[in-house]
């Protein structure tokens, strides 16, 4: 059976589990009450390095880096932060513009976007597990999710609105 819930309508709208997406350029205005979301959860640290990879080197990263949890990403400012703050770091080798870093006790993690839209942080609370903070774009809520870092039910799903009242809200 096809799930049809991110289909895109004749309205232009299409609704997700994390929001709405609209493409219609007489709609482009109203991507703004779900382009961003506050983020404050606990996760472990295996699933926020698994958010890393996927959201900037899953396709890139060298399988043995993958299987390995103490070699995290990392990124320079000018390319979207990530940054490791660990008691013990070794820069393994670059690809791209990804830094591949062994750290051990990792204390926190530093996370920007490329684009800018999402500003992260992880920090340790006890072991492996953390506290994650700050805002994140509809694009990372999807990878934080994918990754496991966000639990089921964290996002919840925003109410449709006909498109009448959509626009409705464009003109005021």
């Amino acid at each position: 059976m096809h799930d049809h819930s991110d289909a895109v309508g004749p309205t232009g709208i299409s609704h997700s589990p994390v929001g709405a997406y609209f493409w219609s350029p007489q709609l482009a205005l109203a991507t703004e009450c779900v382009t961003h979301l506050k983020i404050d959860t606990v996760c472990d640290l295996g699933t926020f390095r698994r958010f890393m990879i996927v959201s900037t080197c899953d396709s890139f990263i060298p399988d043995t880096y993958v299987g390995d949890e103490s070699i995290f990403p990392e990124r320079s400012v000018e390319n979207g932060t990530m940054y490791v703050e660990a008691e013990d770091k070794e820069t393994l080798e670059q690809i791209r513009d990804i830094r591949f870093t062994r750290v051990s006790n990792v204390l926190g993690i530093i996370y920007n976007s490329k684009s800018g839209n999402t500003h992260l942080k992880w920090r340790q609370h006890k072991g492996d597990l953390g506290k994650l903070t700050g805002e994140a774009s509809t694009n990372t809520i999807v990878n934080l999710s994918t990754a496991g870092a966000l639990r089921d039910g964290y996002v919840r799903k925003y109410p449709k609105q006909p498109e009448e009242e959509v626009l409705r809200g464009l003109g005021d």
